[in-house]
């Protein structure tokens, strides 16, 4: 465990931030670059995994592409595609694990999670 975390961005950063102050929030990681999802495209890392607990379940979420944008179509074609592999993963594998991007801030990031 430890009593930082390493971002890449302003935007990770102020996530990072907002996930540290959430009561409901477990546990959170900033996934190091070995843990990689393989799609046709090449293999892909999601930002985070963050584990939550609302007090009647936990649920584990992989959040990917915090940064500027939510909007998918402004990203570029080779991380579109990424995202779209790895929702088409998480939801092939049928497990208890979300996966959400790309996020801008923590409030949408809940939003998307209580959905």
């Amino acid at each position: 465990v430890f009593e930082y975390v390493e971002y890449d961005s302003e935007v990770e950063k102020k996530f990072a931030l907002d996930l540290d102050n959430d009561t409901r929030v477990k546990l959170f990681m900033k996934l190091p670059k070995r843990f990689f999802i393989d799609t046709p495209l090449g293999p892909h890392t999601p930002d985070w995994a963050v584990l939550m607990d609302d007090g009647e379940k936990e649920r584990l979420y992989f959040v990917i592409e915090t940064k500027g944008t939510s909007e998918i179509s402004e990203l570029r074609p080779e991380e579109k595609g990424k995202i779209h592999c790895a929702r088409e993963h998480f939801s092939a594998l049928g497990t208890n694990v979300d996966y959400h991007g790309p996020i801008f801030s923590y409030l949408e990031f809940q939003k998307k999670a209580n959905n």
